[in-house]
């Protein structure tokens, strides 16, 4: 990369996917796009995105698992998660340092929320 913000976006909806990239281009990042978890799990081998924004729902696994993994390899990705209302998944977000946003999602709410994520400190628990 040229140096520029890149936000990995994560989505098996290629709308959802175009959409979020279009938002995160207009703030700024390089938007790279993942179908799913096996892709951008590759990608986050590859490079080290400013940005990991997923959907909680990826087949088999999901968004939660992508922040953990992350957060494994010691990344220092920021993260924001969408699914629809979930205690238990928010919960396990925000544990985990990320944002989880439900739908339906407007421009504004989401770069909102990006600049909240990054001007904020998120303390990310490690178990021992």
């Amino acid at each position: 990369m040229d140096g520029s913000r890149t936000a990995l976006i994560v989505s098996c909806q290629v709308h959802q996917r175009d959409q979020l990239g279009q938002w995160v281009a207009a703030d700024g990042y390089t938007p790279i796009q993942a179908a799913g978890f096996r892709e951008a799990r590759q990608k986050l081998e590859e490079l080290t995105p400013d940005l990991l924004v997923s959907d909680i729902k990826l087949g088999a696994y999901n968004g939660l698992h992508l922040v953990i993994w992350s957060r494994g390899r010691a990344l220092k990705t920021k993260a924001i998660l969408i699914g629809d209302p979930d205690p238990v998944l928010q919960r396990e977000a925000q544990r985990e340092g990320a944002v989880y946003l439900t739908g339906p999602l407007d421009a504004q709410s989401f770069l909102d929320s990006i600049t909240n994520l990054f001007a904020s400190y998120h303390p990310v628990r490690r178990s021992q």
